[in-house]
C-alpha cells in the first residue's frame, strides 16, 4: 500500500531538505530578471506536477511564483499530487545544476530528466 505524501514528506523533512530545496529555486533564477526567473520556477513545477499520479494530480501552475511561492507549490505538490518528495528534490537539483552550465536565460534540454 502506497504511504500518503504527508506521511512521506514528514520522514523526509529535516532542516538541510527544506533548505536545499529552497536554495535550489534561488539558484535557479540566479542573474536573471524576476520575470524568466519564475518563468523558469513554473515551468520546472509544471513539469513536477505533470509526472503526478495522485488524486490531485491535475495541477496547473499560472503566474510567475517569486522563490517563497515556488518552494511552497514545490511541498503542495509532493505531499498531495503523487509526486515523490525526494525524487522531485533529485529532479530540481538536476535542473538547476543543468541550467547553470548553461548561457544565461537558456533552457532545459528537451529530455533533460530522462539523461
Amino acid at each position: 500500500m502506497k504511504k500518503h505524501g504527508l506521511i512521506l514528506m514528514k520522514q523526509w523533512d529535516g532542516l538541510d531538505n527544506r533548505r536545499t530545496i529552497y536554495d535550489c529555486f534561488v539558484r535557479m533564477g540566479r542573474n536573471l530578471p524576476e520575470d524568466l526567473a519564475a518563468s523558469r520556477r513554473a515551468g520546472f513545477l509544471q513539469g513536477v506536477s505533470d509526472i503526478a499520479t495522485g488524486p490531485f494530480r491535475r495541477w496547473f501552475i499560472e503566474g510567475s511564483p517569486t522563490v517563497q511561492e515556488a518552494y511552497d507549490l514545490f511541498l503542495q505538490i509532493t505531499a498531495f499530487a503523487g509526486v515523490d518528495i525526494d525524487s522531485a528534490a533529485k529532479l530540481l537539483e538536476k535542473a538547476v545544476r543543468l541550467l547553470e552550465k548553461q548561457e544565461r536565460g537558456s533552457r532545459l534540454p528537451e529530455g533533460w530528466a530522462r539523461r
